[in-house]
């Protein structure tokens, strides 16, 4: 008695399945797209023809995965309100931690307050004569800020100006600016 079509065509997909898992035989190959350039490329290239990119590893694979986290305009403005953000609760959790502050001491009954010497701890500036001894105190006091209105005042001036100003000059002279700004500051 035969089976009945359905039933065949099943066993017949099922057998295919198991014989698939134990031979290995090749697989038909796609064309794939270049990761830097996105031009249609072979499937067993190796590099791109169009760009040169290699298609098993390239920078340009990876930056287009992190990508998607960065934002696509005004990378400077965003980079510089990032750290000093970072910057900022990382002063704020070592002034609670050197005040005491569990609970409602420390920075918190001050308003986010960061204290002074945790300040120049990080790298704030100091009188002329300290800062030219150690020039990094020039470049690190940008990023420091004394309390929560100090930086929210400041990043809500970078968010509102800084998209504009890099667009105008470009994110290297933007960057450039920036930095000479408020070392000079």
């Amino acid at each position: 008695m035969p089976l009945p079509v359905r039933w065949r065509y099943k066993l017949d997909r099922w057998r295919s399945e198991i014989t698939a898992m134990f031979h290995s035989e090749p697989k038909t190959m796609r064309p794939r797209l270049c990761p830097a350039c996105g031009t249609l490329v072979g499937s067993t290239a190796t590099k791109c023809h169009q760009c040169g990119a290699s298609m098993t590893f390239s920078m340009a694979a990876a930056s287009r995965s992190v990508a998607r986290f960065m934002p696509q305009t005004s990378p400077v403005t965003y980079t510089m309100l990032g750290i000093c953000c970072v910057m900022y609760a990382l002063a704020f959790v070592i002034t609670m931690k050197v005040s005491g502050g569990g609970g409602a001491g420390g920075g918190l009954m001050n308003l986010g307050g960061i204290s002074s010497q945790v300040n120049y701890r990080l790298g704030a500036s100091l009188p002329m004569g300290y800062n030219i001894s150690q020039p990094w105190r020039f470049i690190t006091a940008i990023f420091l800020h004394g309390g929560l209105l100090h930086i929210g005042f400041n990043m809500w001036v970078l968010l509102d100006i800084g998209p504009m100003v890099e667009e105008m000059y470009g994110s290297a002279r933007y960057l450039f600016l920036y930095v000479v700004t408020g070392a000079a500051g």
